[in-house]
């Protein structure tokens, strides 16, 4: 190492992936969904670096992690294109939970990416919950047949467990330099002391 990088540890995305499946462990639920939602920015950079932070993170995770989740249904009638869990939907929490540090998607952006011709005539409403223990759909209708109410669970720790492995996968050949091209460093005045030793060990 030269010591211009003397004191310094590189964290690169799989680093992070590994802290996120600590903060799970160790149920800290807040940091590990924060520190999730960041991960297909990393990967949209890498596959499409020359589009727009929001394209690149919705076409990353459309990819890549859409696919784990289920289709909206209803009885007799299912749209294979209207998945539950969407890039558009994730890209929005993502705003959302880390620049306001809100839980909430707005309903009229889920309403754009959900509704289907199943929902003609209705008035529709979208309501996202964040949940430890449940994942799915679940559609309330009023006597009358007039409103049309959706509840979509997400379950933080699959949500987190989904975009650890899509990332993996999606690192899974890229070489060293790579992954040190996204990677954070952190300065430690101690480390600094401890890199200098071992370079003057090693010159000995």
């Amino acid at each position: 190492m030269s010591n211009d990088r003397w004191g310094y540890t590189e964290y690169t995305i799989i680093d992070r992936v590994q802290e996120i499946e600590k903060a799970l462990k160790k149920k800290m639920y807040q940091s590990a969904l924060a520190l999730a939602l960041t991960l297909p920015d990393i990967c949209g950079g890498i596959m499409c670096p020359n589009a727009d932070t929001g394209f690149r993170y919705k076409a990353w995770f459309n990819k890549y992690v859409t696919p784990k989740y289920l289709p909206k249904c209803l009885p007799k009638v299912c749209d294979s294109t209207k998945r539950i869990i969407n890039g558009e939907i994730i890209y929005k929490l993502r705003c959302a939970y880390l620049h306001s540090g809100e839980d909430r998607v707005s309903n009229g952006e889920i309403k754009k990416q959900l509704c289907g011709k199943e929902d003609k005539g209705y008035t529709v409403s979208f309501n996202l919950i964040l949940t430890l223990d449940m994942e799915g759909i679940m559609c309330n209708t009023d006597s009358e047949e007039s409103l049309r109410q959706y509840e979509i669970y997400i379950n933080i720790r699959k949500l987190c467990k989904n975009l650890c492995e899509a990332t993996k996968f999606y690192v899974e050949g890229m070489e060293r330099n790579e992954l040190c091209s996204k990677a954070s460093s952190l300065y430690s005045s101690v480390q600094w002391h401890i890199d200098r030793k071992e370079f003057e060990k090693e010159r000995r």
